[in-house]
C-alpha cells in the first residue's frame, strides 16, 4: 500500500499537479473574459487544453481518493473479509496506477492525440501490409476507436493510409513506426509503417492529381475519388469521399503529416510457415497467432511503451511539467 502511495505521489509530481491546477485557474479566468472569443482559434485551443488538464487532474484525484479509501480500511479492526477487500483493492489500484504511469508519463501529452498511419509495402509485400492493417484495425475496434480509411489500396503495391480516432491512439501505436519484416518459406517481404499525431489543424496545400473513380475498394465499400497532395512528404486520399470532400480533408491532414519522418528501425519479424512473431524492442517471441489479436496485441503495445521509457519530447500539458 505504501508503495502505491509513493508511486502516485511521484506521478502527481511528474505531471506537475500544482502547476496544472494553477494553469487551469488562469485558463478559466481567461475563458470568462469578454475578449476570449476575439481570436477563435486561440479560444478553441484553450478549451481543448482546459479539457485535457481537467482530465489529468480528475484522474489523479480519483486515484488519490482510492488510496485514501484503502488507507481507511487499514485502520479498521482486522478480519478475513477486510483483509480480502484490501488485497483486491490494492491489486486493482496497482493496475490503474500502472496504466496512468504509462499514459501520463511515458506517452506524454501528445500521446492523447488521434493517429495517422500509413503502411507502405516494400517490393509488393501485400500480405504483410494487409496483416498489419487487420491487426491495427481489430485492435482499434477493441479499444473503441473510430477508423477512417483515407487511402484504400487498389493493388498489392499500393499503400494503406488511415486514421484511428480516440484517446491515446497515438500514444499506444506510435512506436509501430519503422520497418516490419515477413518471411514465408524463401520469400521475404517488408512494409514500412509511418505515423503522425493528428492535430486536425488546417492549412492550404498544393494539389496534384485529382480525379473521380468508380472502383470497388479492398477494405472499404467503394472508391469514388483520388486526390493527391504534393507538399512535404506528400500523400494521396483514395476513398469513398468526393473530390471536394477529399480536398477539404487533405487541408486538415497536411499540417500533421508533413511532420512525419521515415524510420529504418526494425519493429517486428513475422514468419508465416511456421507462424512466429519476434518483437525487437521487447524481445517478445511468440508462435501463437493470438499475439496479434486485440487483447494480446494491446499487452505487446503496452510492453513497447514501457520499454521505451518516458517521452520527454511531449511530457507535460503546459511545458512546465517534466
Amino acid at each position: 500500500m505504501s508503495t502505491l502511495a509513493v508511486r502516485l505521489s511521484e506521478l502527481s509530481a511528474y505531471c506537475g499537479k500544482d502547476k496544472l491546477t494553477h494553469h487551469l485557474n488562469q485558463l478559466d479566468a481567461q475563458r470568462r473574459s469578454p475578449q476570449f472569443w476575439r481570436d477563435s482559434a486561440a479560444a478553441n485551443a484553450s478549451l481543448v487544453l482546459i479539457d485535457e488538464i481537467k482530465s489529468v487532474l480528475t484522474r489523479l484525484d480519483t486515484l488519490s481518493n482510492e488510496v485514501a479509501e484503502i488507507a481507511s480500511e487499514l485502520n479498521g479492526a482486522p478480519s478475513v473479509n477486510r483483509l480480502t477487500f484490501i488485497e483486491h483493492a490494492c491489486h486493482r489500484l496497482g493496475a490503474q496506477v500502472a496504466v496512468a504511469e504509462r499514459e501520463l508519463m511515458r506517452m506524454g501529452s501528445r500521446g492523447r492525440a488521434d493517429i495517422l498511419v500509413a503502411i507502405v509495402p516494400i517490393a509488393g509485400a501485400a500480405e504483410l501490409r494487409d496483416l498489419l492493417f487487420d491487426t491495427y484495425r481489430s485492435w482499434g475496434k477493441w479499444r473503441g476507436y473510430r477508423l477512417q480509411l483515407l487511402t484504400d489500396p487498389l493493388t498489392g503495391a499500393d499503400s494503406i493510409f488511415f486514421a484511428l480516432k480516440g484517446e491515446h491512439a497515438f500514444g499506444y501505436l506510435h512506436r509501430e513506426h519503422g520497418v516490419h519484416r515477413s518471411r514465408r518459406g524463401d520469400d521475404h517481404g517488408a512494409a514500412r509503417v509511418l505515423v503522425a499525431p493528428w492535430s486536425h489543424e488546417q492549412t492550404d496545400v498544393t494539389f496534384g492529381t485529382q480525379r473521380a473513380l468508380k472502383k470497388p475498394g479492398k477494405f472499404g465499400d467503394k472508391v469514388r475519388s483520388l486526390v493527391e497532395v504534393l507538399a512535404g512528404p506528400g500523400f494521396g486520399l483514395q476513398n469513398d469521399l468526393t473530390i471536394a470532400e477529399n480536398r477539404e480533408l487533405a487541408r486538415e491532414i497536411a499540417p500533421s503529416w508533413e511532420k512525419c519522418r521515415s524510420s529504418d528501425v526494425i519493429i517486428r519479424r513475422y514468419d508465416f510457415e511456421p507462424f512466429l512473431v519476434k518483437d525487437h524492442l521487447t524481445n517478445v517471441t511468440s508462435g501463437r497467432q493470438s499475439i496479434l489479436r486485440p487483447e494480446e496485441f494491446h499487452e505487446l503495445l503496452c510492453q513497447r511503451v514501457d520499454a521505451s521509457g518516458c517521452d520527454t519530447e511531449t511530457a507535460g500539458l503546459t511545458g512546465t511539467a517534466q
